[in-house]
C-alpha cells in the first residue's frame, strides 16, 4: 500500500509539471489519484506501520510528501511568479543589492522565501492541524525535487516543524524520542502571529509561549495537550494569555549521524466544525500575501538588528527569553587575502553552533560545505576553546565556515542547553579580528588544525552522509 502511495505522489508531480496554468484549479482539486493519495496518506500515517517504516531520525513520512507536492503545485500559479517579480523590483536597487554579495544572491533569496512562505500556505489550516517539516536545504525524494526554504538566518542544526493551531479549539501533540539518540535539544515556540506578519523584536516576532526539553516516559513518549488557555502535559503546565496561530518545533541536533529529530504527531480532539479545506487559489493567494509582508519585514530586521552594527563586531550574547540559551549575531566583511578569525568559549553548553547567512539573512551552502559548524563538528583549542575562520578561500584549516564565495554576509551563534546557574555569557566570544590568510596557520599553531585538500573532501562526504538521515537515506 505505501508504494502505491508513493506511485500515486510521483504520477501527480508529473502532472503538477505538465498542466498548463489554465487548468491548474481543477488538475489540483479534481485528480482521482491525489483522492487517494491523501486518503492513503491519512490511514498510513495513522498506522503503527507507517512509523515502523519511517528509519528512525529520518523525516521521509506520507504526510511531509503530501505537503510538499501541494506546495510544488501552489509555486507553479501564474500569480506566484508575478508577486516574485514585483517583490524583485522593489529590492533591486536597495543599498543591499547594489553591494556585490547582495546582487549575487538576491534571486536565490526571493525564491527560498517564497517557497517558505508556500510552505506557511499549504499548511495553514488550524482544523487539520499538521507537523510538517520546512525552512530545509534544497532536496529530492520519491519523484519529488524541494527547493530551499530556508530563511530568517535559519538554523541548519535544526529540524524545524510548525503547524497551524487556533485559540478555539484543543490539540494533543505526541512525540517520541529514540533512546540513545535524542537531540541536543528540542524546543517548542508558540506564535499569536506568523513570524514575520506582526510586530518586530529582536527574537524575530513577539512569542505567547515557549519551552524546552519534555518529560518522557520510560520509553521516551510524551503527550502533551494545547488548548483551553493552556499548555500541559510532559512537565509542562503554562497559561496562554492570548489566542496562537502557529506552533514551531525545533529538534537541535549537533551530532547529524548519531541524534535524531523525535517522532512527532499532532491532533485536532476538540474544537468547532472544520470548515471548507483552503482551495489551491486560496493557498497561492495567500503565499503571494506572507512573502510580499515578510520580505520587507525580514530586511527591516536585519537592518534594525544586525546592520546598524560595524562589521565584523558581535554584542556580548544575550539570554534568550524562550528559554533556548544564549545568542548573538552580526555581519562580516572580509577584504580579498583575509579572513575573519572568531574564537568561542563553549561554556559547558550541549550545542554550540556557529552559522553563515548571504546578506538577505538566507543560510549559505550547508549540506555539501561548511556554511555553518557546530560543536560536534569542529576541533577545539588545547584549552577548550573553538576557533572559527571565515574566509572566501579555503584557508586550510579544519574549522573554515565557508561563505559559499561572498566578501559579505550575516552570521549567528548560539549557545543552548548551558550547565544550571549559567546566566551570563559577557565573555563567551573572547576574539573575533581580521587576519591575514597567509599567516593564519603560524598565528594559531597548534590550534589551526590544518587539513589537506584530500581531507576537506573527505570532511564535506562526510557531511552530506551525515545530513541524509534526515532524508532516509
Amino acid at each position: 500500500m505505501q508504494q502505491f502511495y508513493l506511485q500515486c505522489l510521483q504520477f501527480e508531480t508529473i502532472l503538477v509539471r505538465q498542466h498548463t496554468h489554465s487548468g491548474y484549479e481543477q488538475m489540483l482539486n479534481c485528480t482521482t489519484c491525489r483522492a487517494l493519495t491523501i486518503a492513503l496518506a491519512n490511514l498510513l500515517f495513522m498506522s503503527v506501520a507507517v512509523a515502523a517504516s519511517v528509519p528512525p531520525g529520518g523525516l521521509c513520512t506520507p504526510e511531509q510528501f503530501e505537503l510538499e507536492r501541494q506546495r510544488m503545485a501552489v509555486l507553479g500559479h501564474p500569480i506566484i511568479e508575478q508577486a516574485r517579480s514585483e517583490v524583485r523590483a522593489v529590492y533591486a536597487d536597495s543599498p543591499l543589492a547594489r553591494t556585490r554579495a547582495g546582487s549575487q544572491t538576491l534571486d536565490a533569496a526571493l525564491d527560498a522565501q517564497i517557497a517558505a512562505m508556500a510552505n506557511r500556505a499549504v499548511n495553514n489550516d488550524p482544523a487539520r492541524p499538521r507537523l510538517m517539516w520546512a525552512a530545509n536545504a534544497a532536496h529530492e525524494w520519491q519523484g519529488l525535487r524541494v527547493s530551499n526554504s530556508g530563511y530568517g538566518i535559519e538554523n541548519p542544526d535544526n529540524v524545524y516543524r510548525h503547524s497551524p493551531i487556533d485559540g478555539e479549539s484543543t490539540y494533543v501533540l505526541r512525540g517520541r524520542w529514540h533512546k540513545g539518540r535524542e537531540p541536543a535539544q528540542q524546543s517548542f515556540t508558540l506564535y499569536s502571529n506568523l513570524p514575520g506578519m506582526g510586530a518586530m523584536n529582536v527574537e524575530g516576532s513577539p512569542v505567547a509561549a515557549a519551552f524546552a526539553d519534555p518529560e518522557l516516559d520510560a520509553d521516551g513518549n510524551f503527550e502533551i495537550t494545547i488548548g483551553k488557555g493552556a499548555i500541559r502535559g510532559a512537565g509542562i503546565d503554562i497559561a496562554l494569555e492570548q489566542p496562537v496561530k502557529v506552533l514551531i518545533v525545533r529538534d537541535t541536533l549537533a551530532d547529524w549521524r548519531s541524534q535524531y529529530a523525535a517522532e512527532l504527531h499532532i491532533e485536532r480532539v476538540d474544537g468547532p466544525a472544520a470548515p471548507a479545506p483552503p482551495s489551491a487559489a486560496e493557498m497561492a493567494a495567500f503565499t503571494v500575501e506572507l512573502f510580499s509582508r515578510t520580505v520587507p519585514f525580514w530586511y527591516d530586521y536585519d537592518d534594525k538588528f544586525i546592520f546598524s552594527r560595524p562589521a565584523n563586531t558581535v554584542n556580548p550574547p544575550r539570554n534568550r527569553p524562550t528559554g533556548w540559551g544564549f545568542s548573538t549575531s552580526g555581519h562580516f566583511e572580509i577584504p580579498q587575502g583575509q579572513a575573519l578569525l572568531v574564537t568561542l568559549e563553549p561554556h559547558g553548553a550541549r550545542y554550540l553552533g556557529f552559522q553563515l547567512a548571504d546578506p538577505w539573512g538566507v543560510a549559505t551552502e550547508y549540506v555539501s560545505a561548511t556554511g555553518s559548524l557546530n560543536s560536534h563538528q569542529v576541533k577545539p583549542n588545547t584549552d577548550g576553546s573553538i576557533s572559527y575562520v571565515i574566509s572566501a578561500e579555503d584557508p586550510g584549516v579544519h574549522n573554515w565556515l565557508n561563505p559559499s564565495g561572498l566578501d559579505r554576509g550575516i552570521f549567528a551563534i548560539r549557545w543552548q542547553g548551558l550547565p544550571a546557574g549559567v546566566d551570563d555569557l559577557s565573555g563567551a566570544v573572547p576574539e573575533i579580528r581580521l587576519i591575514e590568510v597567509e599567516r593564519l596557520q603560524a598565528e594559531l599553531g597548534e590550534d589551526a588544525h590544518p587539513i589537506t585538500a584530500t581531507g576537506r573532501t573527505a570532511q564535506l562526504k562526510e557531511r552530506v552522509s551525515q545530513y541524509a538521515v534526515r532524508l532516509c537515506r
